[in-house]
C-alpha cells in the first residue's frame, strides 16, 4: 500500500530530523515532507471513487510504495550504521544526497502519472456479486429478531390509532391520582378534542354491570340517553350492556380510566366493548399488578416509583421533629420499623405523619403502630378516596390550630406537597407525550437489520415481508434493492412503481407535481417498505424528506452502521447474530440433505466441518453446495473437515471474497491498512483492542486529523472498522474483537497481494521468494522459528520493519532474529525466554517490544531511545526474587516511552526530579513502587494498574498502602487494582481512605481481590465521571449490596465476574446512565433489581445460575411492553459453557 509507505516515510522523517548521525537530512527534510504531504493527498483522491481502481492505478500505487520503501531504508540504514560511533566519524552523507535528489525526482514524475492516470482513466468493470444468493432453503435462526420486528411493525401509532397504557404501581404509590389528573387535563380540560370520557374503579370484589352502567352514563349525553334502546336503566344482562358501551363509543374518540384493576379477567371482560379504531382513542389502565398490564398488550407500561427507606426516614424526621432537629434515640428504633411499614408508598406516608401528629403518648404511640404492619394508616383501599380523606383531615387539623401548634404547620404543608408533587402539570407532561405525542412528529419510522454480508439480513427481511399479518396491517407495501452504485435520486419512483404499477418511471422522475399528487394520495394510507442493501443515507434522506408525514415503516438491511443509525431518534437497530452450533447443524442438513436427514456416519465429520464455518449462513451454503457435488462418502468429509481436501473451503472463500471485495475497496487508505494488519492473528483469534491499537500505532502508518492523538485516532479506527461490519466485538470478552473468517481470509489474500505482510504457519511458507520485498513477518507457528532454512531466510531479509510471533503460546525457547537492524515491532510475547536478550538493545529503532523472560532487564535498555512500548511478562512458573523483578533506574532516561506494561516488577522513584513525561500507561507494576516520589515522576499518566501481593509472612505491614497515593495522580482515567494471592479468611479488612482516595476525574475503575465489605461502594458511587465499573473476583465480599440513591451518576458499563453476592438492590436514580449490564459467573444471586434507567440497552448473562437467566428474560419482557414507539430493543445474551447455545 503507497499510502501506509508514505505516512510511515513522513513519520520517518520526524523522528530523525534531531539525529546527529543524519545532519544532511537537516536541508532536504522539508521538500521531502512536503513532497510527501502532496503525495498522501493524491492517493486520498482515490478514496473519493466508487468504482474499483483500474489496473495501471494499482500499478503505479506498487511502484510508489517499492520508492518509498527504498528510501526509507536508506535512511534508516545510514543511522543504524552510524548509531554507535562518534558523530565525527559519521559515514556516507554524499551518496545519501545524491540518492535524495533521484529520490524527488522519481516521486515528483510517478505523482504526476498518478493523477493523470486518476483524471483519465475508466474504471474497472465490477461483477455484478452479491451475498444475497437464494440457496432454495428456509430461513433458520433469527426467530427472536423476527418476533421482535414483527411485533414491532404492528405496534400502535400514537396519536392516530387506539391505544391502552398502564400506571403500574402499590396502592398508595400514587397511581391512580395521577392518572385521575391526566383525565382531567386530556378529558375534561378538552386538550385532545375527545368526543366522550369516563373513570371507574374496579376494586378487588367488582361487579360488571355496574361497571358498564358507570362508563355508560359518564359518556353518554341527554340526547343519546333519551334513545329507548341505549337507555342506561335497562336491566339487562351484562352482554347487553358490552353491547350498548362498544355501540356507543362506536366512531366517537375516547378516553377511558379503569381504576385499580386486580385480576386480568376484568380486561377480558372489557376489552371487546371497547373498539378499535384509528381515532385516537385510549384506555388508560391502573393496577398493582404487572402481569396484569401485560396481558393488556399496553402501548406503554408506566412504573410509579415508591420512596427508598432513607428518603421515608428523612421526610418523616422533618415533618414531625423539624428541619433542624433529629429524631430522639428513644423512638429511633420504632421509626425505622415505621418507614419498613410505609413501603415508600407517598400516600401511606402522608397518613402516617397525620397519625402521629396527632398522637399524646408519641412513645406509646410510635412502639404500637410500629409493631402493628397491618395498621389501617398503612393500609390504602381505595386511592382516590384515602386522598380525599387526607385533604379532609388536613383542613380539620389547620382549622383547629392553637397559636402554640404552630410547629405543626411544615408538617402539614409537607403533606400537601407530598400529594401534589406527583400532580403538577411538569410532571403530568411526559405521560401526555406518549400518550398523544406531537403530530409534528414524523410518521415514518426506520428500522435496521445490521450485519456483515453473508449473515441473513435479506433472508430476514424477505421472510418479514412475505409474512400476511404485516401484509394485512399496511395498505401498501415496495421492496427496493439499492447496492453501492444505487441512484438515491429513483428512491422514490422505484417505491411509487410498486404502489402504482400504471405509471412510468421516467415521468415520475422527470415530474415534480405528478410525484407530489401520487404522494398526497397516500398521506392517509399505512405503507411498509423495505429498503435491501442501502450502502449510504442519501437514499434514506430522500425518502425521509418526501414522505415525511406518512404512516410508513422502513426496514432497512445494510452492513454499515452509520446507515443503521440515520434517524436515530426514530431508529431500531438490530445486528443480526451469527448461528449457533444447533442452527448451522439445521441449514447444513437442509442444504445437503434436502429429502431426510444427515447419516449417522457423516454426522461427526459434518460438524467439524461446520466449526470452519463460523456460524455465517452464506459459508455455511457455500460450503453445502460443494458437498453437494461430491459423494457422501466419510473418507470425503474427513478431508474436507481437516482442511485437507482445501478445494472446498477455498472455493467457497474466494466465492465470498468477490462479494466482501466492493466492501474493501470502498474503504479509505487508513482503514484499508488498518483491517489488513489485523490479518496477522490466527483466525477466529479474539484481539485486544488496545493492543492493536498499540501495534497500528508502532507500526508508522496512521496519521491522526488535526490535533487528535494516534491512540484515540486509532481507537476511531477500530470503532469504524466495526461499524462497517470488517470485524466483530464479543459480547462476552469485553474490550476484545476479531476477524469472521470470511474476512480474515480477505485480509490475508489483500495483503499479500499488496505486499502489506506476508504469514506462515507451516514450512512450505517461508521461502526467501515468499518473504522478499515484505515489510512485516508474521510468524503463526513459532516451532518454525527452531528450523535453521527458516531463520536464515527470516535473516535474510534486512529491510524487515515488524517481526510478529502470534502463534499460541511457545512453551520452550527458540532462537529470534534479534540481527534484524531495522526492526521497528517486535512481538514475542508467546516465546519463552530464559533471559533478556542482550542483542535487543542494539535495535535503536524499535518502537514496540513485547517479551516474555524471566530475567533482568539491563540499564543498557536505555539506548532504545524511540521506543514507545514496552511489555516485559514472566513466565507463569517462575518465581523470580526481588532482585531480578527490579526494573533497572535507566528506564527514567526513555523519555519517548509512552506504555510500560510488567507484570509485577517494581521500578525505582526517579532521581534528581527525572520524569517520563510521555509515560501514559503503567500496567501491572508492583504496590510497592506505588509512593509519592513514584508517581511524581509520572505527571501525566492516564491508565494505572497496580498488582497487590500478599505476604503471609508481613503480620504488620498494610498491603494495600499503595492506594493512599492514588488521589495525586490528577490525570488519572483509568485505574486497575488487582491482589494476586487473595485471601478470603480475614474478618477485618483495611478499608478505603475515609477522603475518596481516588481521582476525581476516573473514568474506569477495575478491582479484583481486594475483599472489601460492599458497605464501601459508596465512597465509589460518588465518583461524577466514572462511565466504566469492573468488579471481579472477590473485589467485596458479602451478600447484599444496596446501591445508595444517586450514586454512580455517569456509569455507562457495569462488569459483575466471580462475586459472591446473593441480593443487590438499587435504589432510585442510581446508575441512571447505564448502557451495558454484565454478569459473570456469578453463582449465588438470588435477587437482582428491575428498576433499572430505561437506558439500559444490553444484558448479558455467562456461567451464572439459572435465576440470572430467568431475570434477565423478564428485564426484556417488560421492556418490549413498555416501549415508546422511537425506543432501541433490549439485547438480552446468555451464554454457558457447558451450552454453547446463545439465547436472545
Amino acid at each position: 500500500m503507497a499510502y501506509a509507505a508514505v505516512i510511515s516515510l513522513k513519520q520517518t522523517l520526524h523522528l530523525l530530523r534531531s539525529s546527529p548521525h543524519i545532519s544532511f537530512l537537516s536541508t532536504s527534510s522539508p521538500e521531502i515532507l512536503k513532497l510527501a504531504t502532496t503525495l498522501q493527498q493524491v492517493l486520498e483522491r482515490s478514496d473519493d471513487s466508487s468504482s474499483r481502481k483500474s489496473c495501471r492505478l494499482n500499478a503505479l500505487d506498487a511502484q510508489i510504495r517499492q520508492t518509498v520503501h527504498e528510501f526509507e531504508d536508506l535512511l534508516e540504514l545510514h543511522v543504524s550504521s552510524n548509531h554507535f560511533l562518534p558523530e565525527s566519524e559519521s559515514h556516507g552523507d554524499e551518496s545519501a544526497r545524491l540518492k535524495i535528489n533521484s529520490f524527488l525526482e522519481t516521486m515528483k514524475m510517478m505523482e504526476k502519472e498518478y493523477v493523470d492516470e486518476l483524471e483519465n482513466s475508466s474504471p474497472q468493470e465490477e461483477d455484478n456479486i452479491s451475498s444475497n444468493t437464494d440457496f432454495g432453503v428456509k430461513m433458520v435462526g433469527l426467530s427472536n429478531e423476527f418476533k421482535d420486528i414483527k411485533s414491532k411493525l404492528l405496534k400502535s401509532i400514537r396519536p392516530d390509532d387506539f391505544g391502552v397504557f398502564s400506571f403500574v404501581g402499590m396502592a398508595g404509590s400514587g397511581r391512580s391520582m395521577i392518572a385521575k389528573t391526566i383525565f382531567d387535563h386530556i378529558y375534561n380540560g378538552r386538550e385532545q378534542s375527545l368526543d366522550c370520557g369516563a373513570m371507574v374503579t374496579v376494586g378487588p370484589n367488582y361487579q360488571l354491570k355496574e361497571i358498564y352502567l358507570s362508563i355508560l352514563s359518564q359518556i353518554n349525553d341527554a340526547s343519546i340517553a333519551s334513545n329507548d334502546e341505549l337507555n342506561i336503566s335497562s336491566q339487562g344482562d351484562e352482554e347487553l350492556l358490552g353491547y350498548h358501551l362498544y355501540s356507543s363509543l362506536k366512531g366517537r374518540k375516547y378516553m377511558i380510566v379503569i381504576d385499580d384493576v386486580w385480576e386480568t379477567r376484568v380486561w377480558d371482560d372489557l376489552r371487546r366493548s371497547f373498539p378499535d379504531q384509528k381515532n385516537g382513542s385510549l384506555v388508560v389502565i391502573t393496577t398493582s399488578l404487572k402481569e396484569v398490564a401485560l396481558y393488556a398488550d399496553c402501548c406503554r407500561i408506566f412504573q410509579i416509583p415508591v420512596l427508598d427507606e432513607d428518603r421515608t426516614w428523612h421526610l418523616l424526621c422533618v415533618a414531625i421533629f423539624g428541619v433542624n432537629s433529629s429524631c430522639p434515640q428513644e423512638l429511633e428504633e420504632s421509626g425505622k420499623l415505621i418507614v419498613k411499614n410505609i413501603e415508600g408508598r407517598i400516600h401511606s406516608l402522608a397518613k402516617v405523619i397525620l397519625f402521629l401528629l396527632k398522637a399524646e403518648e408519641m412513645v406509646l404511640c410510635w412502639n404500637e403502630v410500629a409493631a402493628d404492619k397491618e395498621h389501617s394508616i398503612f393500609l390504602v383501599a381505595d386511592e382516590l378516596s384515602e386522598v380525599n380523606s387526607i385533604w379532609e383531615d388536613l383542613q380539620v387539623m389547620c382549622a383547629s390550630l392553637r397559636d402554640d401548634d404552630q410547629r405543626k404547620v411544615p408538617a402539614l404543608r409537607m403533606v400537601a406537597t407530598a400529594l401534589n408533587s406527583s400532580l403538577s402539570v411538569n410532571s403530568l407532561e411526559p405521560f401526555k407525550d406518549h400518550m398523544f405525542p406531537d403530530y409534528m412528529m414524523p410518521k415514518i419510522e426506520f428500522m435496521s437489520l445490521l450485519g456483515m454480508p453473508g449473515i441473513g439480513k435479506t433472508t430476514l427481511a424477505k421472510e418479514i415481508f412475505k409474512d400476511q399479518s404485516i401484509l394485512d396491517h399496511f395498505d401498501h407495501h415496495a421492496w427496493v434493492t439499492l447496492g453501492p452504485r444505487y441512484q438515491p435520486e429513483d428512491i422514490l419512483a422505484d417505491v411509487l412503481l410498486q404502489i402504482f404499477p400504471d405509471i412510468d418511471k421516467m415521468s415520475v422522475k422527470g415530474d415534480g407535481p405528478l410525484a407530489k399528487e401520487l404522494c398526497a394520495k397516500l398521506s392517509k394510507k399505512r405503507f411498509f417498505i423495505v429498503l435491501d442493501d442501502v450502502w449510504n443515507t442519501e437514499a434514506l434522506q430522500q425518502l425521509e424528506n418526501l414522505f415525511k408525514k406518512m404512516k410508513a415503516k422502513v426496514l432497512v438491511t445494510t452492513r454499515l452502521a452509520y446507515v443503521a443509525r440515520f434517524s436515530p431518534i426514530y431508529k431500531i437497530i438490530i445486528r443480526l447474530p451469527l448461528l449457533n452450533k444447533e442452527e448451522s447443524w439445521s441449514l447444513l442438513c437442509q442444504k445437503v440433505f434436502p429429502e431426510g436427514s444427515c447419516p449417522i456416519p457423516l454426522e461427526k465429520a459434518g460438524k467439524r466441518i461446520l466449526e470452519h464455518c463460523d456460524g455465517l449462513p452464506l459459508l455455511i451454503l457455500m460450503v453445502a453446495s460443494h458437498l453437494c457435488k461430491a459423494e457422501k462418502k466419510l473418507e470425503y468429509w474427513n478431508q474436507v473437515a481437516d482442511q485437507k481436501q482445501n478445494e472446498v473451503f477455498k472455493n467457497a472463500h474466494s466465492e465470498i471474497s468477490k462479494a466482501l471485495l466492493p466492501s474493501y475497496e470502498s474503504l479509505p487508505q487508513h482503514l484499508k491498512a488498518c483491517f489488513l494488519y489485523m490479518g496477522i492473528f490466527r483466525r477466529n483469534h479474539w484481539i485486544s483492542n488496545s493492543n492493536i491499537i498499540r501495534l497500528w500505532d508502532a507500526e508508522g502508518f496512521l496519521e491522526p486529523k488535526q490535533t487528535a492523538n494516534v491512540e484515540d485516532f486509532a481507537e476511531e479506527c477500530l470503532e469504524k472498522l466495526v461499524d462497517k461490519s470488517f470485524v466483530m466485538g464479543s459480547y462476552f470478552e469485553i474490550g476484545t474483537c476479531r476477524l469472521h473468517s470470511v474476512f480474515w481470509h480477505l485480509s490475508n489474500s489483500e495483503a499479500e497481494k499488496s505486499n502489506f505482510l506476508h504469514a506462515f504457519t507451516s514450512f512450505a511458507d517461508s521461502t526467501i521468494e515468499d518473504m522478499e520485498g515484505q515489510r512485516r513477518l508474521c510468524i503463526r507457528n513459532s516451532t518454525l522459528l527452531g528450523i535453521k532454512d527458516v531463520h536464515d531466510s527470516i535473516a535474510s531479509i534486512p529491510t524487515t520493519r515488524s517481526l510478529l510471533c502470534t502463534g499460541p503460546p511457545h512453551q520452550y525457547p527458540v532462537p529470534i532474529c534479534f540481527g534484524l537492524k531495522l526492526l521497528r515491532v517486535l512481538d514475542a510475547l508467546t516465546i519463552r525466554l530464559y533471559e533478556f536478550p542482550d542483542e535487543v538493545v542494539r535495535l535503536i529503532h524499535l518502537r514496540y517490544l513485547a517479551l516474555t523472560c524471566s530475567g533482568k532487564l539491563p540499564a543498557s535498555i536505555s539506548n532504545l531511545c524511540s521506543l514507545h512500548y514496552l511489555i516485559v511478562a514472566q513466565h507463569l512458573t517462575i518465581k523470580s526474587s526481588e532482585d531480578l523483578l527490579l526494573l533497572p533506574a535507566e528506564i527514567w532516561n526513555m523519555k519517548e516511552l509512552k506504555y510500560l506494561h510488567t507484570t509485577g516488577r517494581s521500578l525505582t522513584s526517579p532521581q534528581s526530579g527525572a520524569i517520563l513525561p510521555n509515560l501514559s500507561t503503567l500496567l501491572d507494576v508492583s504496590g510497592q513502587s506505588c509512593t509519592d516520589e513514584f508517581f511524581k515522576g509520572i505527571p501525566n499518566l492516564l491508565k494505572l494498574g497496580i498488582q497487590i501481593e500478599l505476604d503471609p509472612d508481613d503480620g504488620n505491614g498494610n498491603p494495600f498502602h499503595c492506594l493512599d497515593h492514588i488521589s495525586g495522580l490528577k490525570r488519572l482515567e483509568s485505574l486497575e487494582c488487582v491482589v494476586v494471592n487473595p485471601e478470603f479468611g480475614f474478618e477485618v479488612v483495611s478499608p478505603p481512605a475515609p477522603i475518596p482516595m481516588f481521582p476525581l476525574g476516573l473514568k474506569k475503575l477495575s478491582l479484583s481481590g481486594l475483599g472489601y465489605p460492599w458497605e464501601y461502594m459508596s465512597i465509589i458511587g460518588k465518583l461524577q465521571k466514572l462511565e466504566v465499573l469492573e468488579l471481579r473476583c472477590f473485589s467485596f465480599k458479602g451478600t447484599t449490596w444496596v446501591t445508595n440513591a444517586y450514586s454512580f451518576p455517569e456509569v455507562q458499563l457495569l462488569l459483575l465476574e466471580d462475586i459472591d453476592l446473593v441480593r443487590w438492590k438499587l435504589e432510585s436514580f442510581s446508575f441512571k446512565n447505564l448502557e451495558f449490564l454484565s454478569i459473570k459467573h456469578c453463582y449465588n444471586l438470588e435477587d437482582l433489581p428491575h428498576n433499572f434507567s430505561s437506558t439500559v440497552a444490553k444484558i448479558e448473562a455467562v456461567d451464572c445460575n439459572t435465576f440470572v437467566k430467568k431475570w434477565a428474560d423478564e428485564v426484556k419482557e417488560v421492556d418490549l411492553n413498555n416501549m415508546h414507539v422511537s425506543r432501541p430493543f433490549l439485547e438480552v445474551e446468555s451464554h454457558s459453557s457447558w451450552d454453547d447455545r446463545k439465547i436472545n
